[in-house]
């Protein structure tokens, strides 16, 4: 049986290579000239991938082909970087060296492709170039490397959850683990492959895995849990309709039956394998299944048949020149004569199976040919002859099992030493991960004092940054309320300078009332409360900007119709501006329908103050006017008048409190100075802005804003 098992391995170590034809093999540059073809119109990436393929489909059977195409790989990946492709290209190429029997160079690149596939992190490529690494192991003999290396492809295929390559690593473990003689653990390998098998439904696969599971059982001489794996292997392969594999599978179920002495269901099973093998075309793999019929036969007393079957399979054997099968072949056909009475022929026949036997330096056939020849010249009462080949069966009989127990020790050592070996391999393994780590501690420990430094450093830098940020911070209050008393003393002065000229005018007229020195005391009287107005004026100005200051402005908004407020508002502001000397325009462009939310009260105190400041700094006659639009999302109002105008650099600076642009601070046209500052500190109590500029009719123009709420 054990012969069954290698062939097997190998072809679950080459899982995706196709099997050699038995024709002859193309020139290389006739493989060239067939693939060129089909990748000539291909560049970069999708031309290294096309040259992967190629070396992955020709590894086996094309080696050479394979190696071309590898070159020009490499020379293609210079240009196109492609790790995953890369270790693909090498592992192939791995195998195209094991198939050369080149096995350090096969080595040396599958370690490159596992390094590549280490670098990608991609268990998948890891798994293959593994696999690659424990065939070379397994090859040059050193099982125990072998078995690390496919415990370590199995570990990279379910780290990579890819349950074909883990199906496939169990396999090769358990092939190992056969050739080593431990049975169990292989069955345990083979039933874990066989079960993933199942779950990614890979039936032929599954077939193959049942196939050389009973192989095992048939080894541990447990021919009856054998038979049902055999009968599902053929039935799951009868599924895929694969021919070839039902009757192979029948042949192994045949001699499984024979073991059991079922020469009957035996016999039908090889005739069945034999008839599949003849509808194919296959009749020239009949030799195995012709020896197996014949042996049936044999045990079934049907001589004449088992001779018939004998001679078919001797002409095949003599045609391929096997020596092995020819020495099984003539001693079956050897017994088969004898027990027909034919000595001479029966004679004949056994001596050429022990000459094909020493010929093969098979000890075990030429011990028992040496026992059958006892047989038949005992028969033909040539008994000299009959006891000197027993006495050479006895003493190969003794000198082979001396051997199969030196070949069991040996196995045993064998696995003794496997063990060992793997052992120290995973010893040095978790050695070299325990220094990693302590690398890895250190390196921490290291990271660690350095952030903490860093910490330090940033904590000293943000003190520093803080301690500078609150003395630049008490600086800027200081500048601050030096500004603000600055600027209060600058407003008392101008206050105290505004009412001083109409103080003193009170004072004079009160004085010229006192000493009588007034003719028309009425018209005094009149002058005195005008002043007494300006004054009360000034101060509720003044009053308005100190609640604008603190926060303190209340407005009373509510939703008016903007067309009929502003209109009604234009005929006040019309009568008074025509009563001073002055044209005034109107320009209402805006819906009829429009409301807005202000405080009426407020918005016409501004246009108010802003027609009253163009009155009395308007020359006469002059033109004042109004217009209205929607701008955006605003209301936009103007108010503009005629020269004189204001120089460019002071249009920032009128909205300041107390601002005069003429040089002298007595004005004759009076008021307060306060003004545009009240109207300023409105329109920003409403959410709006206010500007001035320069205006087409050659005086100023102020434009103020106010947001749209639409109901």
């Amino acid at each position: 049986m054990q012969k069954y098992i290698f062939p097997i391995l190998i072809l679950f170590l080459f899982p995706i290579l196709a099997i050699a034809s038995n024709g002859e093999q193309s020139k290389l540059d006739e493989n060239i000239a067939k693939h060129q073809n089909k990748i000539k119109d291909l560049s970069g990436t999708a031309l290294l991938k096309a040259y992967s393929t190629i070396t992955s489909q020709e590894k086996q059977n094309n080696p050479d082909t394979a190696l071309h195409y590898f070159s020009l790989a490499i020379t293609l990946l210079e240009k196109h970087t492609d790790l995953i492709t890369e270790s693909d290209l090498y592992t192939n190429i791995a195998w195209v060296y094991i198939t050369k029997g080149k096995y350090e160079l096969a080595q040396e690149h599958a370690k490159i492709a596992l390094s590549k596939g280490k670098k990608a992190s991609n268990y998948r490529r890891q798994h293959n170039a593994t696999t690659a690494l424990g065939a070379i192991a397994l090859y040059t003999g050193d099982t125990g490397t072998g078995l690390n290396y496919f415990k370590q492809a199995l570990e990279f295929s379910r780290l990579g959850k890819a349950l074909e390559n883990e199906a496939t690593s169990l396999h090769n473990l358990a092939m190992i683990y056969t050739q080593l003689g431990d049975l169990d653990v292989a069955l345990e390998y083979l039933t874990a492959s066989r079960d993933l098998n199942l779950k990614i439904n890979k039936d032929t696969a599954v077939a193959v895995t049942e196939a050389q599971i009973a192989e095992i059982y048939s080894l541990m001489e447990n021919y009856e849990k054998a038979i049902p794996y055999l009968e599902s292997a053929i039935s799951t392969h009868e599924k895929t309709n694969n021919t070839f594999y039902i009757a192979k599978a029948k042949t192994i179920l045949a001699r499984t039956f024979r073991k059991l002495n079922r020469l009957d269901e035996a016999q039908m099973a090889i005739q069945q394998a034999m008839s599949i093998l003849k509808s194919t075309g296959k009749g020239i793999h009949l030799r195995d299944e012709l020896i197996t019929s014949g042996n049936i036969y044999l045990e079934q007393k049907e001589y004449q048949q088992a001779i018939t079957e004998y001679s078919k399979a001797m002409i095949s054997a003599e045609n391929v020149e096997s020596d092995d099968e020819i020495q099984n072949i003539a001693l079956g056909l050897a017994m088969s004569h004898w027990y027909l009475k034919n000595n001479d022929k029966a004679l004949t026949l056994a001596k050429l199976s022990l000459k094909k036997a020493k010929k093969v330096k098979n000890k075990i056939a030429i011990e028992e040919v040496e026992a059958r020849l006892s047989q038949i010249y005992a028969s033909n009462k040539d008994y000299k002859s009959a006891y000197q080949h027993l006495l050479i069966s006895a003493g190969l009989n003794e000198t082979n099992r001396k051997n199969e127990v030196s070949e069991k020790n040996k196995q045993t050592e064998n696995r003794f030493q496997t063990a060992k070996k793997e052992k120290q391999i995973e010893l040095l393994t978790k050695d070299n991960e325990l220094q990693l780590l302590e690398l890895k501690q250190i390196d921490y420990e290291r990271n660690l004092w350095f952030a903490g430094l860093f910490i330090l450093l940033l904590s000293i830098c943000f003190i520093i940054y803080r301690q500078k940020k609150k003395q630049q911070l008490v600086h800027d209050r200081a500048n601050l309320m030096a500004e603000l008393v600055e600027k209060k003393n600058q407003l008392l002065a101008d206050v105290s300078h505004e009412l001083r000229t109409p103080l003193s005018v009170l004072h004079l007229k009160v004085e010229a009332l006192q000493h009588n020195l007034v003719k028309d005391v009425d018209a005094s009287y009149n002058s005195l409360l005008q002043k007494i107005g300006e004054i009360n004026h000034m101060i509720s100005d003044i009053y308005q900007l100190a609640q604008s200051d603190i926060g303190a402005l209340n407005l009373d908004i509510h939703s008016y119709n903007c067309f009929e407020t502003l209109t009604a508002w234009s005929k006040e502001f019309a009568e008074t501006i025509e009563n001073n000397g002055f044209t005034w325009q109107e320009s209402l462009n805006i819906p009829k329908d429009l409301s807005l939310k202000f405080d009426d009260d407020k918005i016409k105190q501004l246009l108010s103050n802003l027609i009253h400041n163009s009155i009395a700094y308007t020359d006469k006659p002059g033109r004042i006017a109004i217009s209205v639009i929607i701008l955006g999302n605003n209301l936009s109002m103007r108010i503009e008048d005629s020269s004189p105008g204001v120089a460019k650099e002071d249009l920032t600076q009128i909205f300041e409190r107390l601002f005069r642009v003429e040089s002298s601070r007595s004005r004759a046209t009076g008021g307060s100075g306060l003004g545009l500052a009240i109207c300023r500190s409105i329109i920003e109590a409403h959410q709006g802005s206010i500007a001035a500029t320069n205006s087409k009719l050659g005086g100023l123009a102020i434009t103020v804003k106010l947001p749209l709420l639409v109901e």
